[in-house]
């Protein structure tokens, strides 16, 4: 989970069984200890994956890691695949009935925030109430990239004053992430094309100049014929 390792917080570390993943298609990780907070998350990739698992930090504080905390938040936590990547995933995540009580919070007014470090800011994600049972409400929101995340209060409208070079910058970085090969490869051939290039001028030079030296000395240097 990128060396994530907490500091001062209070934390729990866990991490699923492993999980074979065909390119293209899906794999659900289940099976998370209640203080997790997940039920369930589904991954989708662009590659093989044999055993694959996922690596999670929950924490009763705001990491050390991130720099700004997030108002209200329910609990913090760091997800991370371990040996490969994510085209995007599902994550289904539930809270305890009992704080939403105690915070005066709807059940429909709650959401997974992520936090983008290089801005900074914690950005809600558009988060779907999907059941509950006696004790937790249960909810899946749909993300492109894994990292540190966090349930409070909140809808996505809530970020109106959030830049605009968030989403350009995001899609950047999920676009290298997902094809990482691809830009290499692509950038190999743009080198080798570029070198090829200079090669043939340069030698298009040598030998231009080498028939104008030829000229040169039949017009100065050969008389006048006879």
């Amino acid at each position: 989970c990128g060396g994530i390792t907490p500091q001062n917080a209070t934390w729990n570390m866990s991490e699923t069984e492993p999980l074979n993943i065909t390119r293209g298609n899906s794999g659900t990780f289940k099976n998370f200890s209640l203080e997790i907070g997940i039920k369930q998350i589904e991954v989708y990739v662009t590659e093989n994956v044999t055993n694959g698992r996922l690596a999670f930090f929950n924490y009763d504080s705001k990491p050390e890691d991130v720099s700004l905390a997030l108002e209200g938040a329910y609990e913090y936590m760091h997800i991370g695949p371990k040996d490969f990547n994510i085209k995007n995933a599902s994550i289904e995540f539930y809270v305890n009935k009992s704080w939403e009580a105690k915070n005066n919070i709807s059940k429909d007014n709650v959401s997974l925030f992520k936090y983008y470090p290089d801005i900074p800011v914690w950005k809600a994600l558009n988060t779907t109430y999907i059941g509950s049972d006696s004790q937790y409400y249960y909810y899946r929101t749909d993300i492109n990239s894994l990292g540190y995340f966090a349930a409070a209060k909140g809808k996505p409208i809530e970020n109106k004053n959030l830049p605009a070079v968030y989403s350009v910058w995001d899609s950047i970085k999920s676009f290298i992430s997902r094809n990482s090969r691809f830009i290499i490869t692509f950038f190999i051939i743009l080198i080798m094309a570029l070198v090829a290039m200079v090669i043939f001028f340069l030698v298009r030079r040598i030998r231009k100049s080498d028939s104008s030296s030829d000229i040169r000395e039949k017009w100065y240097g050969g008389g006048t014929g006879t």
